[in-house]
């Protein structure tokens, strides 16, 4: 992982590493094993208990979802190594979080129960259902144990349209976002976020250069 600055005070924590693709029942299992198995050691004591009951529950399965015409791919991420980073950030006073392209919201209500707030923006209608549906189940069988107030928020629409200047901690799995994607993206958080903002990717930084936000 790197750390790059965007300009100002606003900086990239980009990993190589954490992406994994959907390959059905046999990935969920496997993945679903892992996590239990590391998260006493990711996740801090007293949000241990809640946790635990979330990586009990019913996870949706999200595929790559036609929405006009076009066949938006669909990946995920190893949990326990983004929990490491949540972790770190929790320990600061306030953040606000944003999972841009969020899936069925797993990462957003793991962010929920460890930071000030969390919101995920989802572009497709069918994994945004998804979502609120394990929000669903979330409040009635994970909300009641978590250690302090869950402010947790799920939007469907384009991560682009939406105003950021409420967040502090951006998270983009840039896996399937192209260079293009990428550059609107870091245009955006320097127009937006406020001082000090970080932004964390995953397989690809917003930014190979500086010279990559020219052209508008």
């Amino acid at each position: 992982a790197h750390v790059q600055k965007l300009g100002r005070s606003v900086f990239e924590v980009a990993g190589s590493h954490g992406a994994a693709w959907h390959m059905g029942e046999a990935w969920r299992r496997r993945v679903a094993g892992a996590t239990r198995a590391s998260r006493r050691k990711t996740v801090r004591e007293d949000t241990a208990d809640a946790y635990d009951a979330f990586c009990e529950l019913d996870m949706p399965l999200c595929v790559g979802s036609p929405v006009a015409g076009h066949h938006l791919a669909y990946g995920e991420l190893h949990m326990e190594e983004i929990v490491k980073v949540l972790e770190a950030c929790a320990d600061r006073d306030s953040q606000h979080f944003v999972d841009l392209g969020s899936g069925n919201g797993k990462l957003v209500m793991i962010a929920g129960m460890l930071l000030a707030s969390a919101t995920g923006i989802e572009y497709v209608p069918q994994r945004h259902a998804a979502a609120l549906d394990l929000l669903a189940d979330f409040d009635s069988q994970v909300r009641r144990l978590c250690p302090r107030p869950v402010n947790i928020s799920l939007k469907c629409g384009d991560f682009l349209a939406h105003r950021w200047e409420s967040f502090d901690l951006v998270f983009a799995c840039c896996t399937c976002f192209g260079k293009e994607l990428r550059r609107k993206v870091a245009a955006k958080a320097l127009l937006e976020l406020p001082e000090g903002a970080t932004i964390v990717s995953v397989s690809h930084p917003l930014l190979d250069n500086e010279a990559d936000l020219g052209g508008g």
